[in-house]
């Protein structure tokens, strides 16, 4: 399937898209949860472990089946999962038992201000248009501390698609590294780091570390 460009960079997210995109996980939750298993994260999750204050709470916003969740519990932190697939979050308990869970949506997250150490944000943002994406970013630095640190990680491209998944199709949004810097910038972060990367599993894609002022 081609790319399907916008007719303006800044667009909002197709209506019912992020509806069908969720049912397709529920769907495909198992088969997407043993396919990127072994994707190993592991740089940047110990960059992500040493900005962040001491003895504080993560939020992996947009877990999926648990796979950076259950790594970064098993690396002695407190961690709190979030995704609105409810099939990704049954992956997610047993991935991450000792993580606590919650089913809601990155856009409007059900935590109260200056809850979390660190958000990490690992693909997470890929279904959603920019307009989403800053609310998302927004929500992610009023529920950090100060002096908290966001991790994002999206793929680098222009326009947007719809990709078959099993039986059912997925949104995605392509980001250029200028543009999520300024997305980051403007909900009030101070960028550490921002670089286009060959992506871990596959494409190029933006990571972008930035923190929360005191």
């Amino acid at each position: 399937m081609s790319k399907g460009h916008l007719s303006s960079g800044w667009a909002a997210t197709p209506v019912g898209a992020v509806t069908e995109t969720v049912a397709a996980y529920d769907l495909g939750a198992e088969e997407y949860s043993q396919r990127f298993a072994s994707v190993d994260f592991q740089r940047y999750l110990m960059t992500f472990l040493n900005e962040l204050p001491a003895r504080s709470v993560v939020l992996d916003a947009g877990c999926g089946p648990g796979r950076d969740l259950a790594r970064l519990s098993n690396l002695g932190r407190a961690v709190v999962g979030l995704d609105l697939s409810s099939g990704m979050i049954s992956c997610a308990r047993r991935a991450a038992p000792r993580a606590q869970l919650a089913n809601g949506d990155v856009r409007f997250l059900p935590f109260a201000g200056s809850t979390f150490g660190g958000v990490w944000h690992c693909a997470s943002l890929v279904h959603l248009s920019p307009p989403d994406v800053t609310r998302a970013v927004t929500e992610a630095r009023r529920v950090l501390l100060p002096n908290g640190v966001l991790f994002l990680s999206v793929a680098s491209g222009e326009g947007a698609e719809w990709r078959p998944a099993g039986n059912g199709r997925r949104w995605f949004h392509y980001y250029r590294l200028s543009q999520l810097i300024r997305i980051v910038e403007q909900a009030g972060l101070v960028v550490l780091s921002a670089a286009e990367e060959p992506g871990i599993a596959h494409g190029k894609w933006i990571n972008i570390f930035s923190r929360k002022s005191a």
